[in-house]
């Protein structure tokens, strides 16, 4: 037999075990939102170096055009005369040979320049996007755990009140029913008697 103090011991102990499962639960969810923060904060830093990488590659690509422009009408006009090459003679059309492949080469130059800071941009926002993914998942995660301690502490409170109770005199003062009618009755005597409840455990 489990006498009525025993019994509102094992309850309070099988209360505070179902607060430290809950709250435990929740430290895990707390957990795992803050790791969610940093890899959402690490996917958003993908996005920007993303960005940064297409811009500084049109600014690379813009400054070799540039820089290529200036050296060929630099060189372009005094290579001719030193040659002493005469535009629609054969010596000139060698000259704009050569100069049309230049400026095929560098065009091929400056759309290497772009690709090469497109594939990094897609890189950085594949990374970007797992960085989401995983973040979502760390989240979830968090949730799913303290919801299981909440279901876990609520089974382990109702077990060990339970067992208490089987343990409990089946009737008299010391049962669990006369427990809570005694209860009742000094709640009554208080003035604030719930007769609902008293009415529940007849």
């Amino acid at each position: 037999m489990c006498p009525p103090l025993l019994f509102a011991l094992a309850v309070g102990g099988a209360a505070m075990n179902a607060t430290g499962m809950i709250m435990q639960g929740q430290g895990a969810k707390a957990q795992s939102e803050f790791d969610a923060l940093l890899l959402e904060r690490d996917a958003t830093i993908a996005d920007n170096d993303a960005i940064m990488s297409e811009y500084a590659a049109l600014n690379d690509a813009s400054l070799f055009r540039r820089k290529f422009r200036h050296e060929v009408s630099g060189k372009a006009a005094p290579a001719a005369a030193k040659s002493g090459v005469l535009i629609g003679g054969s010596g000139g059309d060698s000259f704009m040979e050569s100069a049309v492949a230049n400026v095929e080469q560098a065009r091929l130059e400056e759309l290497n320049i772009l690709y090469r800071g497109s594939t990094a941009a897609t890189a950085l926002r594949t990374k970007s996007i797992g960085l989401k993914s995983a973040a979502g998942a760390t989240r979830a995660a968090g949730k799913r755990a303290a919801r299981a301690a909440n279901f876990a502490a609520f089974g382990s409170f109702a077990t060990s009140v339970g067992t208490a109770g089987l343990l409990m005199p089946s009737s008299g003062s010391g049962s669990l029913k006369g427990l809570f009618k005694s209860f009742g009755s000094k709640a009554s005597s208080a003035g604030g008697a719930d007769s609902g409840f008293r009415n529940l455990i007849r």
